[in-house]
């Protein structure tokens, strides 16, 4: 209170005209002290007064702009600012003395709590949180940004490809090479052999590829997007080239789903990666499906439509002139023929060969050659420069796999049917001419040919509510059946092959499958 009374004398005497105290007056001792009755002494318009302490803090507050008001308990109380009431700083402007923190609730630790968040100046910084935070927490520019990208990769998909891939086989015979960090790497497959994906064929430069099911070491590290840089010749590979948006790991992260346009399985989906890759060719890229293709009734999941004839014995001579055939249905310009082995030249291998015929007992016959899938006429067919060894006989009393497709895993589902539509064609003898249908090795149904020139047939088998066991569906029209049905146990989950098998007791005879759809009717749920 002796501070308050010495300032309070101090702002008097600043405040009044100068006057000299009255030196009758005795000072006040330091150590006394004002109690509630007694007075001050004071100078008012040049003469000496007696004053109330209230008196003089009204006077000394008066001089604050009323942001204070004392009682006369000795009570301060201030509602004000610089003039400005504490309940309206939310919304002064920050920047200078007391307005700035009250504004709103302070960031340091132990500063007091406003209602209002501040409006910050400058360029503040704050942690940013993780990307797959969804709390509160205050985003960043780092964060949102993140986000954006995150969502925008989702919706902007990448350049479609032609197929994707549905297995590990579809590429564990190519060999893989790392270019330059991924750039230039390439796929190459065997020499005059066509590239199929899921039923799909490649047989042009820029056809793009999704490779997500390779499992050469490192396993998933070779995946990705490629295009076809070399078609494949009699003499040449075919070559796939890591794509040049997506060979890089700047590329590759920030690609989005990748639509695919064509196959058996994969056709009309989409699949994202979602695996962060560093290094190309030593990071595993993972795909997940991102959108899931519409199931149409009936889906076809293959067809052939150029001939496979398995011929009869005959005659071979040089660069691959065949005659002296016993008589086919027609003069095909395109077909493939089944050769047994040492039949072409010495030690040429038995395979399924393109040939041409020039009638109905002649032929020449191409070096290229068909395994699996979809077969196709070749653009520039390889012609053999060989010694032909004459006569050959040809193979009988076994079966040899003419048309092939891979089904994929969980393609059939639980209740789905398969079903195999054929025609085919074949001399009148009497030597049994046998046409097999097999899923792996479940053969649902057998036709046996002898005299009828040709016919054709529906017929296909089904899952039974599991995976693992099949019915066959019979041929239409219906008939009585001369055998009882024979039931299947193949693992559908798995990829398995549908083989159309051909088999000649007799090796004069002949028989062609002229063409085949195998479709798949969808099972419901």
């Amino acid at each position: 209170m002796r501070r308050f009374l010495i300032a309070l004398a101090a702002v008097l005497a600043l405040a009044s005209p100068v006057r000299a105290a009255d030196s009758t007056v005795a000072a006040m001792t330091a150590a006394s002290a004002l109690a509630g009755s007694e007075l001050l002494y004071c100078v008012q318009g040049g003469a000496d007064r007696k004053c109330t302490p209230s008196q003089a803090a009204t006077y000394v507050f008066s001089l604050v702009s009323g942001d204070c008001t004392a009682a006369a308990g000795g009570a301060i109380t201030c509602l004000k600012t610089n003039g400005t009431a504490f309940g309206a700083l939310a919304t002064v402007t920050p920047g200078a003395g007391v307005a700035t923190l009250l504004g709103g609730a302070s960031s340091g630790t132990g500063g007091p709590a406003g209602t209002v968040s501040p409006a910050l100046t400058g360029a503040p910084t704050a942690p940013t949180p993780a990307a797959t935070d969804n709390s509160t927490t205050i985003p960043t520019t780092a964060y949102v940004t993140t986000a954006i990208a995150n969502a925008v990769a989702g919706v902007n998909p990448a350049v479609a490809v032609q197929a994707a891939t549905t297995a590990a086989a579809n590429t564990s015979g190519f060999t893989y090479n790392n270019g330059v960090a991924g750039i230039g790497a390439t796929f190459t497959g065997s020499v005059n052999t066509a590239v199929v994906i899921d039923g799909f064929t490649f047989t042009a430069l820029g056809q793009r590829l999704l490779v997500k099911n390779d499992t050469q070491s490192p396993s998933g590290a070779f995946n990705g997007i490629y295009y076809v840089t070399q078609v494949q010749t009699g003499i040449l590979p075919p070559i796939l080239t890591r794509a040049l948006d997506y060979d890089a790991p700047s590329d590759i992260n920030n690609t989005g789903a990748i639509p695919v346009v064509n196959g058996t399985v994969n056709g009309t989906t989409s699949w994202l990666l979602t695996s962060t890759v560093n290094t190309v060719g030593t990071d595993p890229l993972t795909f997940t499906k991102f959108s899931v293709n519409p199931i149409t009734t009936p889906q076809t999941l293959g067809q052939s439509h150029i001939p496979f004839v398995l011929v009869s014995s005959g005659s071979m001579a040089n660069n691959g002139a065949l005659t002296g055939l016993t008589a086919v249905a027609t003069a095909y310009p395109n077909a493939y023929v089944w050769m047994p082995t040492g039949a072409i030249a010495a030690a040429s291998a038995a395979g399924w060969y393109y040939a041409t015929f020039s009638s109905t007992t002649a032929a020449t016959v191409f070096n290229n050659t068909y395994t699996s899938g979809t077969p196709t006429i070749p653009g520039s067919p390889t012609a053999f420069a060989t010694t032909g060894p004459g006569a050959y006989t040809q193979t009988t009393g076994s079966n040899i796999a003419g048309y092939t497709l891979a089904i994929a895993g969980n393609v059939i589902g639980v209740n789905g049917t398969v079903v195999r539509k054929a025609a085919w064609s074949n001399n009148n003898s009497a030597g049994a001419k046998t046409l097999t249908s097999s899923f792996s090795s479940y053969n649902f149904f057998v036709n046996n040919l002898t005299t009828a020139l040709g016919g054709g047939q529906e017929v296909g088998f089904c899952n039974r509510g599991v995976a693992n066991v099949q019915a066959p569906i019979p041929a239409t029209p219906l008939a009585g059946a001369a055998a009882a049905p024979v039931f299947g146990a193949i693992d559908t989950t798995t990829s398995q092959n549908f083989v159309m098998n051909m088999q000649l007791a007799t090796a004069t005879d002949t028989m062609t499958l002229e063409n085949i759809v195998v479709q798949l009717i969808p099972g419901v749920p």
